[in-house]
């Protein structure tokens, strides 16, 4: 990693409810499903219910990424993608899908895999979204660089 900046960095980014109020989003997959489509009308959207993830979409966002979305625990995640990337889904997120009143944590895949707690993405506009993720992206990285995990 050493090199790598935080505007660099591809990771998994996941978006959910707060532990605190799980069902808060009152997601459900086919509305989530719909408004990705009114979104882009050619977006990839693929539902799978199996064992292990339970109900589950994958879909495309944007030109080139691709994500998941699960009804339990209510969340999605965005895979492969930048901070800025993230930060434009978030906004879009908020926006279309999460109600008004309702708050979004976020993690990504590294510090989630060492069970670092997620953190409250904060309103407004999309440049400070994409500040809030980076912020952490860089809290990632020095860590890791200092060894820590």
């Amino acid at each position: 990693m050493s090199g790598t900046t935080a505007h660099e960095y591809r990771t998994l980014f996941m978006f959910g409810a707060p532990n605190a109020d799980p069902r808060s989003w009152e997601l459900s997959l086919n509305a989530f499903a719909d408004t990705l489509r009114r979104h882009n009308p050619n977006v990839f959207l693929n539902r799978d219910i199996s064992p292990i993830t339970g109900d589950a979409l994958a879909f495309s966002f944007g030109e080139d990424l691709e994500g998941f979305a699960l009804a339990d625990p209510e969340g999605t995640a965005l895979e492969d993608c930048t901070a800025e990337e993230a930060a434009e889904f978030a906004v879009w997120l908020r926006r279309y899908v999460v109600p008004e009143t309702a708050e979004i944590d976020f993690n990504i895949r590294p510090a989630a895999e060492i069970g670092l707690p997620n953190r409250r993405l904060p309103r407004g506009d999309a440049a400070t979204v994409k500040q809030a993720l980076l912020a952490y992206v860089q809290d990632v990285l020095a860590a890791q660089e200092r060894g820590e995990m």
